[in-house]
């Protein structure tokens, strides 16, 4: 008996899918990651310290599992004899192939889980996990931490150097466009879990979760006004962008303490509006993420209108 678990192929687009044939194992493990050299050479990681490696476009599969118990979660590489897996507390890395791994990080105390990497090229990868994104660009040999306190990130994706997307549980969805420098929240919109995140380009992608759970994107993930409380508060007010300098996205919040028509407008240093939002909103706090990537360096002024306040506030984009 092989169990539940197994790995589909695919050779018509996925009309129809076909089981390939694993080791003879007593029980297949759970899968959790799967990743393609090219058309022939590929890998697939799970749980138990399992790792199986195909050579001829899956039609047979080779046990290269472990001899010590571990999960793993994910599995990149980034050249025929290069990879990375993650897995409890630790990111291990091939230099042949698979044949040989060898441990280039720990996260320490607590077992972060690290449940997804990907490399944009040879020495600059990305991996996500219990509460953090980490980043390296030297091939895993140091490792950089961007904190995320209190939510899985299941799995993270870049579709080009600069652009990233992570996803994860209550349905979070973080993006840069610098690289990993600096991630900011997209989408939060319930309990559910994120486990996969994709993207075709920049700005078309998707991301799916337990119990069916898809959502598409077709600008990037970019939404207009995000509510981040439903809090009533006391007086209307335009924050201070953050962060300032920004390059190239920055935050804009404001409250409303009574329902409103909003305009937001971003003027450039002439007083020419460059961008402009007007949305019918209802009392609460809000926030507004303006991507400047593709306008030039300088200062702007953003302003906050509704039928009874205004207010001006300056920030500076930096390249």
């Amino acid at each position: 008996d092989k169990g539940n678990y197994t790995i589909l192929k695919t050779t018509n687009g996925g009309e129809n899918w076909t089981s390939q044939t694993l080791p003879g194992l007593t029980s297949t493990p759970p899968l959790h990651s799967i990743y393609f050299i090219d058309d022939n050479t590929g890998y697939s990681a799970g749980l138990g310290s399992a790792i199986f490696k195909t050579t001829n476009g899956g039609l047979n599969w080779e046990d290269y599992s472990l001899p010590f118990f571990s999960n793993f979660y994910s599995i990149n590489f980034t050249s025929s004899n290069t990879g990375y897996l993650g897995s409890d507390g630790i990111i291990y890395k091939t230099s042949n192939g698979g044949n040989d791994w060898d441990t280039i990080y720990t996260t320490g105390s607590g077992g972060t889980a690290i449940r997804s990497i990907y490399f944009t090229n040879a020495i600059t990868g990305y991996a996500s996990g219990t509460g953090v994104i980490l980043k390296t660009t030297n091939s895993g040999i140091n490792w950089s931490n961007t904190a995320f306190s209190g939510i899985d990130l299941n799995s993270i994706y870049f579709p080009s150097l600069q652009t990233g997307y992570c996803s994860g549980d209550m349905t979070a969805i973080y993006k840069t466009s610098n690289g990993g420098e600096t991630w900011f929240q997209q989408f939060q919109g319930g309990s559910g879990t994120l486990n996969s995140i994709y993207f075709i380009d920049d700005t078309t992608g998707y991301t799916v979760g337990n119990t069916g759970f898809m959502l598409r994107t077709l600008t990037g993930g970019s939404v207009e006004v995000l509510n981040i409380s439903y809090e009533i508060p006391s007086n209307f007010n335009l924050k201070q962008n953050y962060p300032n300098p920004f390059n190239p996205e920055t935050v804009i919040e404001f409250d409303l303490p009574v329902k409103s028509s909003v305009n937001i407008s971003i003027y450039d240093i002439n007083g020419k509006i460059v961008n402009e939002i007007n949305e019918t909103l209802p009392a609460g706090k809000f926030k507004y993420n303006f991507d400047g990537s593709t306008y030039p360096a300088g200062v702007y002024f953003y302003r906050l209108s509704t039928d009874k306040f205004t207010q001006v506030r300056k920030m500076v984009l930096v390249k």
